[in-house]
């Protein structure tokens, strides 16, 4: 069975599969051809039943982040089927981790965990940049398609042997009393070359594998709401009574909206009306003691105005910067 590759898939760099090892820094590259994506987030909560109440009282523990990602790796040729078989053993080589020595007694001396760098387009990557996840793998499944056919390729060793014979030679003419006294016996040599040829090493490459990874992320940046106010600010907002705006990840202009997979956002978008927009207490003007504080009434300043013409999709070209 012949297989049409689409090209995007495979030759395009924004689709291949990225994965590094992180301790050794090895990396694969593999083709996109993904078939099952989930992102998964699960809030952990602590239940404590009361007697009496009938509700339980909670505690919040944390928010936990897994991927499964299914992708299949086809190849059209045995040089292909050849390299993607050595990138998914590598694969596979990457769930073990770094050991101080180099053999079976010293694995007692861990090193470092297999901690795994993962990227796939902006669905698996970081909301500032677009870099790799950094995470975990809690298994790797590997299954060939058998059925879809493979190729045989076995390794031709040709050996070759010599073969050393002796015949001892009749010595006439020789004194009786010298024979066997000190007097070397000449012998006749004969060696032969034998040459062997065997086949070892036959395999079968698939040509289609089937790869399923379950991967568990480690958060690399702030995760939750937070204010980026000093602490001068925060307390002149509250005791006004003014709302202080939170962010996620703590700043606007990095993670917020951009989290989890939603990078390419140059602008946050902003779903709050105007008058809570004008009511958000900035930060002190440098060398001044008293923050700038604003009016419901007072007009958008430049920088506002441009950022609600970001979020609404209009071109702010045309606005004049003082």
């Amino acid at each position: 069975m012949s297989y049409i590759q689409s090209p995007s898939l495979v030759t395009n760099p924004f689709f291949k599969i990225k994965i590094t090892h992180l301790p050794t820094n090895r990396l694969i590259s593999l083709p996109g051809w993904v078939t099952q994506f989930s992102d998964n987030f699960t809030s952990n909560w602590n239940q404590q039943n009361v007697y009496g109440r009938m509700d339980p009282l909670v505690t919040f523990e944390n928010t936990q982040r897994k991927i499964t990602l299914a992708f299949d790796v086809v190849s059209a040729n045995i040089e292909e089927a050849i390299a993607n078989l050595a990138s998914v053993n590598k694969l596979i080589e990457f769930l073990y981790p770094v050991y101080e020595g180099n053999s079976r007694t010293q694995q007692n001396t861990l090193k470092a965990a297999p901690l795994i760098g993962l990227e796939w387009t902006n669905l698996i990557s970081q909301p500032h940049g677009g870099q790799r996840l950094v995470g975990y793998l809690g298994g790797v499944n590997y299954s060939p398609e058998i059925a879809e056919g493979g190729f045989i390729r076995g390794d031709k060793n040709v050996s070759s042997k010599s073969s050393t014979t002796t015949t001892p030679m009749t010595i006439t003419n020789m004194n009786p009393w010298e024979a066997g006294y000190g007097v070397p016996q000449q012998v006749e040599t004969h060696t032969t070359n034998i040459e062997t040829t065997t086949t070892l090493s036959k395999s079968f490459i698939p040509k289609k594998l089937n790869i399923s990874l379950d991967y568990t992320v480690l958060h690399t940046h702030l995760v939750g709401w937070s204010h980026s106010l000093s602490d001068a600010a925060l307390e002149i907002a509250e005791a006004s009574g003014k709302e202080i705006r939170y962010y996620f990840g703590g700043d606007r202009a990095t993670i917020d909206s951009r989290f989890p997979n939603s990078h390419m956002i140059q602008t946050a978008m902003e779903t709050t009306n105007q008058s809570t927009i004008n009511t958000v207490i900035p930060e002190a003007v440098p060398g001044s003691s008293v923050p700038w504080e604003q009016n419901l009434d007072d007009p958008l300043t430049i920088q506002e105005e441009a950022d609600l013409q970001r979020a609404l999709g209009n071109p702010v070209d045309d606005l004049v910067w003082g």
